[in-house]
């Protein structure tokens, strides 16, 4: 009885060993919580699926919501929530969509941050995250202070209605003349802002006027991630140069009017995100 009981206990431990080391290697394949780059390209590519899911509703990119005052009230983070999932459905139906991020109600929201939005690599102040867009004259979206067209009313869904008549609140694919090759979406910046706060990273690619980067790679000490309009998540060293940088940022293509030649200085390590609608050419 002892040895049929030892052998027993044997199959069931090698069995045990075995389905353990297969969802042990599955688990670590998956990259969380073991790898930060893994991780972060999980969630750019999910981020980006939502952005376009987005998209293919209205007809723009996100850029934020409305509130009482004409201003952009909440981030494009807080628009995209329906987009990402069932619980984040839930959350998005509790934000009071005609106030500001900082209001009572929205503020208890700011710890709820959905873990897409979370670094993956070191500690950030809660409800804070990395993953940002760009704002003002050669970003991606117009500064939260800009006064509101006079058809945004208090909790509509900000996006651009034509950017050649000045409402940029959000681009459309047929809007980026860069490209969407060529255009960042959003990517990790140097700072982290609460994840409801319309806060963008401020560029301008205004001639005549000396471009100031912004801060850049709060994650990894050697890079940031990027995630272009395309779809393709991108790293890029910290010593790419700053002049070129900036014409990723720009959907207008101005800036690339005065760096010839951007397109071939891309990473060439690019990863594509699957399964995104067509928008359309």
């Amino acid at each position: 009885m002892n040895r049929k009981w030892r052998l027993v206990t044997c199959v069931v431990l090698s069995v045990c060993a075995g389905v353990g080391a297969s969802v042990w290697l599955m688990y670590l394949r998956s990259g969380a919580p073991y790898n930060p780059t893994r991780r972060t390209i999980t969630n750019y590519q999910q981020i980006v699926r939502a952005e376009y899911a987005f998209h293919a509703d209205h007809g723009y990119f996100p850029a934020g919501v409305a509130t009482a005052n004409r201003r952009t009230g909440l981030s494009w983070r807080v628009a995209v929530l329906p987009y990402l999932g069932e619980q984040e459905r839930e959350l998005y139906q509790l934000f009071k969509l005609d106030e500001p991020w900082d209001s009572p109600v929205n503020a208890q929201l700011i710890e709820r941050m959905p873990p897409v939005f979370a670094p993956p690599k070191i500690p950030a102040p809660s409800g804070h995250t990395f993953v940002r867009s760009t704002q003002g004259y050669g970003g991606f979206m117009r500064l939260p202070e800009s006064p509101l067209e006079p058809h945004n009313t208090p909790g509509q869904l900000l996006f651009a209605q034509s950017v050649a008549a000045g409402s940029s609140f959000g681009r459309s694919r047929n809007t980026i003349a860069n490209g969407t090759v060529n255009t960042i979406l959003f990517l990790e910046a140097g700072e982290p802002v609460p994840w409801t706060k319309p806060d963008e990273l401020t560029v301008s690619t205004q001639p005549d006027v000396v471009p100031k980067m912004p801060s850049l790679g709060g994650v990894f000490p050697d890079g940031f991630y990027a995630a272009f309009a395309d779809g393709t998540i991108r790293f890029f060293n910290r010593d790419f140069p700053s002049d070129l940088l900036l014409t990723y940022f720009d959907p207008s293509g101005n800036a690339r009017d005065q760096y010839k030649g951007a397109q071939t200085a891309l990473p060439k390590d690019a990863v594509h995100t699957e399964g995104l609608p067509e928008l359309g050419k």
